[in-house]
């Protein structure tokens, strides 16, 4: 069976462009709206990894990473959390929140693969 990959977020495009890539290089995907569902789906589906998507609105997606890191059984769980270039701040968030890797949307889209393999690296 394929491993699975968590995607949190509410950004349609860049996510769905996600999930095809994913699905090409042979994961199964999930996708969860709501930053603040994500651990809990994480505790029930056991992914390989999380890409979160950190301009969602419905909640806190650094507050997700940190409950994430929080739980023992989950805290092995990297996560790929992305946003635009320009919002330093919360790129810096997502970093002192846990999360392993940290970049721009313009990379998840031309580079997923690389990012990847960065993430499974950690």
């Amino acid at each position: 069976m394929e491993p699975l990959i968590l995607l949190v977020g509410e950004n349609l495009l860049l996510l769905s462009r996600a999930q095809n890539q994913l699905q090409q290089m042979n994961y199964r995907v999930h996708t969860e709206r709501d930053p603040a569902a994500m651990t809990v789906a994480a505790r029930e589906l056991q992914p390989l990894f999380i890409i979160l998507d950190l301009t969602c609105r419905r909640s806190n997606p650094c507050a997700a990473i940190a409950q994430l890191k929080a739980d023992e059984k989950l805290k092995h769980v990297p996560v790929l959390a992305f946003a635009d270039h320009t919002n330093a701040a919360l790129l810096e968030s997502a970093r002192a929140a846990g999360a392993e890797v940290v970049t721009s949307n313009g990379a998840i889209a031309q580079h997923l693969p690389q990012l990847i393999d960065r993430v499974l690296e950690v």
